[in-house]
């Protein structure tokens, strides 16, 4: 494993494009963080970003899938360390309060099919973190929650989807049988709104869509995370 880390960097995932497979670089701040659909991600001094390249190993299978196990990865190094969380679909780590407190973004190396770039931001101002856990702001316990990260998506990466979606069932913060709304990619400010039914093996949402204006159900569909925006879950 090639570890490098940098104090300050535009993107971790941008720079990691340089360096060989079974590298991970790490940066005290970033200047050009980004998000889903490049999105800014602020990256101030504090927080924890990294980027793990890593080669996959079946390559057949949609990133959204890949986003699904790395989610399960994060929470359960967050629940190693007590701190409870859940996951939103596909991948976002949120406290109970509803707060983001980690984003991730997966991303393929340009000609790369078998590589997988992943790219992890923690925000330590989105969560009220207990004495015990003020080592996490110290260089040492970055180095903690980044080895457990990278140990649990070794794994989770050999896992059976059965597993994984057990897993992720259990902590899900879009549970089945919830309403959402959400915008479609290019389709301006439209929302749409459906019933989550299921998490299918691609890693895709298979939902009821609802028409918004008689509250009918219109047909089942499956989401893809890289289609859509701004998921929100509400109470019918």
């Amino acid at each position: 494993m090639n570890l490098i880390w940098t104090l300050l960097t535009d993107s971790t995932n941008t720079q990691i494009t340089n360096y060989p497979a079974n590298t991970i670089l790490i940066a005290n701040s970033q200047t050009a963080g980004r998000g889903r659909y490049g999105n800014q991600w602020l990256s101030e001094n504090g927080g924890i970003y990294f980027s793990y390249k890593i080669k996959t190993p079946l390559t057949e299978l949609k990133t959204t899938f890949w986003s699904i196990a790395v989610g399960i990865a994060c929470h359960q190094a967050f629940n190693n360390l007590q701190i409870k969380t859940l996951i939103k679909w596909p991948n976002d780590i949120y406290n109970f309060q509803g707060q983001k407190l980690a984003g991730i973004l997966l991303e393929r190396p340009l000609g790369k099919t078998n590589e997988l770039i992943i790219g992890i931001g923690i925000n330590y101002q989105n969560y009220n973190l207990a004495a015990d856990f003020a080592f996490l702001k110290t260089k040492a316990g970055k180095l903690s929650i980044i080895n457990l990260i990278i140990q649990n998506i070794n794994q989770v990466f050999n896992s059976s989807f059965v597993d994984l979606k057990k897993y992720y069932q259990e902590f899900a913060y879009i549970q089945a049988n919830s309403y959402i709304n959400y915008l479609k990619l290019n389709q301006g400010e439209k929302i749409y709104t459906c019933l989550v039914k299921d998490l299918l093996e691609n890693g895709e949402l298979l939902v009821q869509e609802i028409n918004n204006n008689e509250g009918k159900i219109v047909s089942y569909q499956s989401l893809n995370a890289s289609e859509i925006k701004k998921v929100r879950r509400f109470l019918a």
